[in-house]
Formats: C-alpha cells, structure tokens, sequence
C-alpha cells in the first residue's frame, strides 16, 4: 500500500512551512492527492519527490514560475542555463554597486568627508567613454598602469596609502608648512617609497605619468580621480631644488 504523509509530516521532513505547503496547493503547484474520511489531506511519495526538486530548485532561487515550467515541461537545461544567465546578470549589477559605493567612500575621504559631485560625475562619464591609454604611453606601460595603479573602487591597502598621503598634503597645504619643511620631506620620502611600490624603477614611466597627471585634460581623458592642482603642485615642489 502506497505511503501517504500529512501536511505536518511533510513540513517536519522537508523542513518547510505549514504555510508555504498550503500555498502550493492554492497555486496548484503541489497539490495533495488523497483525502482521508475527515477530509484531512495527505501527500503521496510521488508529491513528496515534487516537493523535493522545488526545495532544490528553490535553493539556486529559481523563481516558482520557472520551477513550474521545469517540473511541468521536462525542459531542465534550458530553463537553467537561462536562469543562470539572469544570476550572473545580477552578480554584475552587485558588482557595479560594490564598486561604486567604494569608490563613493573613497572620495569622501578624500574630499574630508564630502562628496564632490562633479568629480564623480567626471569620473562616471569618463569611465563610458574613456580615452586609450596607448594614445599616452607604450602599450606595455599601459598595462603596467592599469595593472599597478590604485582604483577607488577597490579599496585595496595601496589606494588606501594613496588616499592618506593626498590628505596629509593637504594639511600641509591648510597649515602652511613650506616644502622645505621636516614634515615636507618625510612627506617626500613616504611618497618616494610609495611611488616605488607602484610604479618599480622605471624612473622614465614615473616621469610620464607624473607630467599626464599635472594635466587635468589627460587625467580627465583616463578616467584618473581629479587632484586639486595645489595638492599636485606642492608636491611637484618637493623634488625642486
């Protein structure tokens, strides 16, 4: 004799809710196929084995109208690999969102704790439409650039380096202290050590990216966060004799 399994039954077994079964039933999706004399419902093994898959397709957040289609229509693979399109669509905005809402933090410590909106904007629009590096640098510089450099939307330990030597010459700037200064030149010697962890000793590319930087239509044209030309002029001060 077949075995039949109350709803109770069913939800201690599957680990599911009295409530979602019931609602399975009202959509037709798994509907009880026996009814005792006091019309108490029961599940058979077959609607036990339904309600296993759901739980399984469920688990990769398979929508219940595609886990519908997928019991009903036998068409597995289809109905997944598109499913797994629509996930791997979504991982892209997560990543998207990620990025942008690093790259937001990032320049609030950089601006203070402010947001400088249109040097966001500046950055957004340069990121659609962004210029080539090679039409500056080798394309082997370019690559060593874009693989070395810190982004603000990594939040990576090295941006984060990067973004506290800019505030600390900034202060510098605020409280006057000359460039000839002891504090100037630790300054100078961080910046150095920096400097050679990001770009190694390749003095003629550091040069490069040193003159595209002091360029705020270059700098603009690669998409590179805008720096207050004071911030680069003092520093640019540092190295002058």
């Amino acid at each position: 004799m077949a075995r039949h399994y109350s709803t109770g039954e069913v939800a201690r077994k599957l680990n599911v809710s009295v409530r979602t079964l019931r609602y399975y039933d009202q959509i037709n999706l798994v509907t009880p196929s026996y009814t005792n004399d006091v019309q108490k419902r029961f599940y058979s093994d077959d609607e036990m084995f339904r309600l296993q898959k759901i739980m399984l397709l469920k688990s990769m957040t398979v929508p219940l109208d595609e886990i519908r289609r997928i019991l009903d229509e036998e068409s597995l693979t289809s109905i997944l690999s598109a499913h797994l399109s629509s996930l791997e669509e979504k991982i892209e905005e997560l990543k998207q969102a990620h990025n942008h809402t690093v790259t937001l933090l990032q320049s609030m410590k950089l601006e203070n704790e402010k947001i400088d909106w249109t040097k966001l904007q500046t950055i957004q629009a340069k990121s659609n439409d962004r210029k080539q590096w090679t039409d500056y640098f080798t394309e082997e510089e370019s690559d060593s650039l874009q693989a070395s450099l810190p982004k603000l939307e990594d939040g990576e330990h090295d941006t984060k380096k990067w973004i506290n030597l800019i505030r600390r010459t900034e202060i510098l700037i605020e409280r006057g202290v000359a460039p000839s200064s002891k504090e100037a030149q630790i300054l100078k010697e961080d910046l150095a050590w920096l400097t050679d962890e990001t770009f190694g000793d390749n003095q003629q590319l550091i040069e490069s990216f040193w003159k595209i930087r002091k360029s705020t239509d270059a700098s603009n044209e690669l998409g590179l966060y805008p720096i207050d030309a004071s911030i680069l002029a003092y520093i640019d001060s540092l190295y002058q004799d």
